[in-house]
């Protein structure tokens, strides 16, 4: 049996996914965005927007998890069609979190590659002085445009990560 599951997400599991994309930005982007949206982020709120993206009428987007042991959702990605006509993928990878104590056991690494295993071509964004960057680049890509993101009014550099084709690290 495999210790870290990972199953297609339904909307019964908006509460543990919210619960991962709170802790995740708390971690992550402390000292990277600003503390003021990082303070002002609402449970509530991302619960209701993960009820709405996991809803069975959203068909753009899938989400598959992961799950510990005791059946706790530890980290999701998400992904869809890439819409971006500047960029020649044919999906885009909109979110991939890992609980922080899941770091640095290649679990991020079987989400990835495991929810992109079909996929023809793709993009990811990350914020420039996100950690996770180099984390992307292990799997080279084809690709690296640099672009900039607004979040709460304040323009961040992101990095723009594009594969043709998915090749094993």
């Amino acid at each position: 049996m495999n210790a870290f599951p990972i199953r297609r997400a339904t909307v019964d599991d908006a509460s543990g996914i919210t619960n991962v994309k709170y802790r995740s930005w708390q971690d992550t982007y402390r000292g990277i965005i600003s503390d003021s949206y990082l303070d002002a982020m609402s449970i509530d709120q991302l619960k209701t927007t993960w009820q709405q993206i996991l809803s069975p009428q959203n068909t753009a987007t899938v989400t598959d998890l992961m799950t510990n042991n005791e059946g706790e959702i530890i980290g999701y990605i998400c992904y869809g069609k890439n819409d971006d006509p500047a960029f020649k993928a044919t999906s885009e990878v909109y979110a991939l979190y890992l609980l922080k104590s899941y770091h640095g056991k290649g679990l991020g690494a079987t989400l990835f590659l495991k929810a992109l295993s079909q996929q023809k071509s793709f993009v990811v964004r990350v914020l420039v002085k996100n950690p996770a960057l180099s984390f992307y680049r292990k799997f080279k890509p084809d690709q690296e445009c640099l672009t900039k993101v607004e979040i709460d009014g304040i323009k961040y550099d992101e990095m723009v990560l594009v594969w043709n084709q998915l090749r094993p690290r």
